[in-house]
């Protein structure tokens, strides 16, 4: 079930090997991506990332340099389904459930908030409770989507 964006489809180590260009044994419980491998290998090898792109270089993590590095919020969108992660707040919106069949789960429709840092099996919709971080984390969504789609970005 690695496509839906519950955590456990989203939510999952990251391993890197290099030895002979970052540390080894580094462990760090810092929030990255999928899309900072991209800008990472650019700058290892020496050419610019492309611009609009949300990744972003952490290669300073991987050699130890800055332990800081991390992502404050995180989006995915995949059409059927949004999630925002802003701390421990992630908002989810399932619009289908068309790739559910294919991943064999179920999935809800519907607008979800979740505070993992207290709720990692997302288990307890919270969004009644805190409208005011709902329409905060669909706001940085809406930003996103722009930023994402301005070719000049």
């Amino acid at each position: 079930s690695k496509y839906l964006l519950y955590e456990g489809g989203i939510r999952v180590p990251m391993i890197i090997s290099w030895p002979e260009k970052y540390r080894k044994h580094i462990v760090a419980d810092n929030v990255v991506s999928a899309m900072d491998i991209l800008p990472t290998i650019c700058r290892a090898i020496g050419i610019r990332a492309p611009d609009n792109i949300d990744g972003k270089d952490i290669s300073t993590l991987l050699t130890g340099l800055d332990t800081t590095i991390k992502h404050d919020t995180l989006v995915w969108d995949t059409q059927h389904e949004v999630a925002v992660r802003a701390g421990n707040w992630k908002w989810h919106l399932v619009k289908g459930k068309e790739h559910a069949i294919y991943e064999m789960v179920d999935l809800e429709l519907g607008e979800y908030l979740y505070n993992l840092e207290t709720d990692l099996a997302e288990t307890i919709n919270l969004a009644d409770q805190y409208p005011e971080i709902v329409f905060q984390l669909k706001q940085y969504h809406k930003r996103w989507l722009e930023e994402m789609s301005d070719p000049v970005n």
